[in-house]
């Protein structure tokens, strides 16, 4: 598969976008892994930067009445780290 780092930022846009519409903003990435460890580091921030944009948005809220805002900022605080 050959798909560039900010490839693989693009698609987390577009797949965050469709949890958005049809998942009340639910959403799971999953890192595989990799052997090209910088490519991997630089992918994973790509997707973490779209999440950033989302945790930017206004966001819906959830059954409980509290939106998600507060830990995708959490999240991103701990990972940021590592980018």
């Amino acid at each position: 598969m050959a798909v560039t780092e900010n490839g693989f930022g693009a698609m987390a846009s577009m797949l965050l976008d469709v949890a958005e519409r049809h998942a009340g903003g639910k959403i799971a990435f999953l890192l595989e892994g990799g052997y090209d460890l910088k490519a991997l580091k630089n992918s994973v921030a790509c997707v973490f930067q779209e999440m950033k944009k989302v945790g930017e948005r206004p966001m819906p809220v959830n059954a409980g009445g509290e939106t998600i805002q507060p830990l995708i900022r959490t999240v991103l605080q701990v990972q940021e780290r590592y980018w």
